[in-house]
């Protein structure tokens, strides 16, 4: 067994998970290899991912990699097929398997990046190629801290949001990597389905969880802007973002649609837009890091 943490939570795993930071050996969650059975609705077989909730469990597929088994928000089993890639394999326990079981706990889980910006948490939400993780290396680079890429959890303490600590490293494009002066070569791969390779991030991670101070919701433009939103675009925009959507049939929505509301109300939301190119990406990390310290 091996022993690590992530999300502000210890977890026992079987399978070597060399991305995350060690622990000691105490466990909330266990992370184990079985057999998890055929999902109990007949799925798409085209599907490259397929996910179902059954009471207080969930059953999800990555086509070629592996079957899941989320139960009571404690244990994920995991069912690898035989040709699975290791690498393949154990990133989509971490971008799949993890997450549904951090939504299962309770934790409201957005499709975004956070950076800490003097002890205060901010996130980057955006859909896929918004340049989220860009902007979040571009911060890094600036100074600030780590606190997630591309899976962001928040926990409600009375009704009051944190954001939890995920794992040292950023994923970036090669282009990417290439702009800000690293060969990305030198960079292995997430996984073999993917050229997106893992920057370790050395120094610069927040291992505890923070307050969240705002949330950017970026958009890809022609100019430079911050803007606010109504509450009534926020809740939409959190919606879209978040892993939620995938527990459609289950009773737990109506807790996120609060976790939304309790969100909105105590933390700015506000639309950045940015362009595509990356030559701005160091003026856009200035403007949002000079707003959040309210220079």
């Amino acid at each position: 067994m091996h022993w690590y943490t992530a999300y502000g939570l210890s977890i026992a795993s079987e399978l070597l998970l060399t991305n995350l930071p060690p622990a000691s050996n105490k466990s909330d969650v266990v992370i184990s290899l079985g057999n998890v059975k055929n999902l109990p609705v007949t799925s798409d077989a085209s599907a490259a991912e397929d996910i179902r909730v059954t009471g207080d469990e969930i059953w999800c597929s990555s086509k070629g990699v592996a079957r899941f088994l989320v139960k009571e928000g404690r244990e994920l089993i995991v069912d690898p097929e035989p040709t699975a890639d290791e690498a393949n394999l154990r990133s989509t326990v971490l971008e799949l398997g993890l997450p549904l079981l951090l939504v299962q706990r309770g934790s409201l889980v957005l499709h975004a990046s956070s950076v800490a910006i003097n002890d205060v948490a901010f996130i980057l939400c955006g859909d896929s190629g918004s340049g989220k993780s860009a902007l979040a290396f571009a911060l890094y680079t600036l100074g600030c801290a780590l606190v997630a890429d591309d899976i962001v959890s928040i926990r409600f303490r009375a009704r009051i949001p944190e954001v939890a600590p995920s794992y040292p490293e950023i994923g970036m494009w090669p282009d990417v990597l290439e702009y800000f002066g690293h060969d990305p070569v030198r960079f292995k791969k997430q996984d073999q389905t993917s050229e997106k390779r893992v920057y370790p991030v050395q120094g610069r991670f927040h291992h505890e969880s923070l307050p969240l101070g705002g949330v950017y919701v970026l958009n890809n433009g022609s100019d430079t802007k911050i803007e606010p939103i109504s509450k009534r675009q926020a809740l939409r925009e959190l919606d879209e973002q978040s892993w939620c959507i995938c527990k459609s049939e289950n009773p737990v929505d109506s807790t996120h649609f609060f976790q939304y509301a309790d969100l909105v109300r105590t933390a700015e939301i506000r639309r950045l837009t940015v362009p595509r190119s990356l030559k701005r990406i160091f003026e856009v990390a200035h403007m949002v890091r000079a707003e959040a310290v309210g220079d």
